[in-house]
């Protein structure tokens, strides 16, 4: 970012905000066979929210 010019970063970063596209559905992931049920476990626990973080 070049803080000369903040407008033409701002368009920029628009444009390529655009570009990157929605991803609906996740992928689907094969598990090894010989994987641990613990291991898989522990990759999809969820992110507890903190109420006290202020988003502003």
């Amino acid at each position: 970012m070049n803080p000369e010019t903040p407008e033409a970063d701002a368009a920029e970063q628009a444009r390529q905000a655009e570009e990157v596209p929605d991803e609906e559905e996740p992928e689907e992931i094969e598990v090894p066979l010989d994987a641990d049920p613990a291991d898989l476990a522990d990759q999809h626990r969820p992110v507890p929210v903190d109420d006290s973080y202020d988003h502003d």
